[in-house]
């Protein structure tokens, strides 16, 4: 579906930049060059788990995104419906099974009290991995783990899914009629912390990591972040994005903020004027985040 709202923005946006991780890029734009980027496992752990103490030996944490992917004969893919949510209850089911049954060299399972899942590791990895909502629709072998400690999660990997396959929980989603998890994607890891930079942001949405500020009020808020987890032209995004983006219309045009940043996917669009009324023709919204000929 269009979003005219969104759409009239993008008409006057700079050339798109690649961006790897939009939420490193969102707190270096905000903190500037030199500000610390907080990944999301650790931030989402201490809000929802604990600091390092609660978590015994474990110095390195990822987020463990329950997935739905699809083998063929040449790819596993992940489809736009494969990243699951698991409730509570299930996520402090799989974490005592995987703790008990596994012997994974130091990696451990604790569940949030959102129903999310953490990997934690006894020591600090150097890998990089990407959020699982910017690989939907794609082949996971193109997104694997890089980096000297690959290896280690890509072993685990192997092990989780053989663990899983006949696991009681998924026999139980699928008499539900709900997906079977086929595996556990692990992301955004970084060494655990005990606290969070101070806040220097507004934030609105339900982001893993920005949400985990959630209680604290900005210090001297620098920027606005607004995360929308539906996309555009459906009716959560415009509950979640209409004030934001005509407050921002507004604040751009009387020369209130400098710019406006619009992340989809691998792409970000930057605003830097915004005419009262404007003229220009607009085109869909997915046109502009379209990266299948990047």
């Amino acid at each position: 579906m269009r979003s005219p709202a969104l759409e009239r923005f993008l008409a006057y946006a700079d050339m798109h930049a690649a961006v790897a991780d939009w939420r490193s890029e969102a707190q270096l734009l905000i903190g500037g060059p030199a500000a610390s980027v907080l990944r999301a496992a650790p931030a989402a752990f201490l809000a929802e788990v604990g600091a390092a103490p609660a978590a015994g030996k474990a110095e390195h944490v990822f987020l463990a995104a329950p997935l739905h992917a699809r083998a063929s004969m040449t790819s596993v893919g992940l489809p736009h419906s494969g990243v699951l949510a698991l409730t509570p209850g299930e996520a402090r089911d799989i974490a005592a099974d995987f703790n008990e049954r596994l012997e994974c060299g130091g990696a451990r399972l604790f569940a949030g009290a959102s129903g999310r899942l953490f990997c934690t590791f006894d020591a600090p990895l150097t890998v990089e991995t990407r959020a699982p909502d910017l690989i939907q629709g794609y082949d996971l072998w193109d997104f694997q783990p890089t980096g000297p400690d690959a290896a280690r999660l890509k072993k685990l990997g192997s092990e989780v899914e053989m663990w899983l396959f006949g696991h009681p929980l998924n026999q139980r989603r699928s008499e539900r009629g709900e997906l079977e998890i086929t595996g556990l994607w692990l992301w955004g890891g970084d060494p655990i912390v005990d606290r969070l930079p101070p806040r220097r942001f507004e934030f609105t949405g339900t982001d893993v990591l920005f949400s985990a500020w959630a209680g604290c009020a900005p210090a001297a808020a620098l920027g606005r972040i607004v995360h929308c987890a539906a996309a555009p032209g459906e009716p959560g995004f415009d509950k979640c994005a209409s004030a934001p983006l005509d407050e921002a219309g507004r604040a751009l045009r009387r020369g209130r903020v400098d710019a406006l940043y619009f992340s989809c996917g691998t792409r970000c669009f930057t605003v830097r004027r915004m005419p009262r009324w404007p003229f220009r023709r607009t085109r869909p919204w997915w046109e502009h985040f379209d990266d299948s000929d990047s």
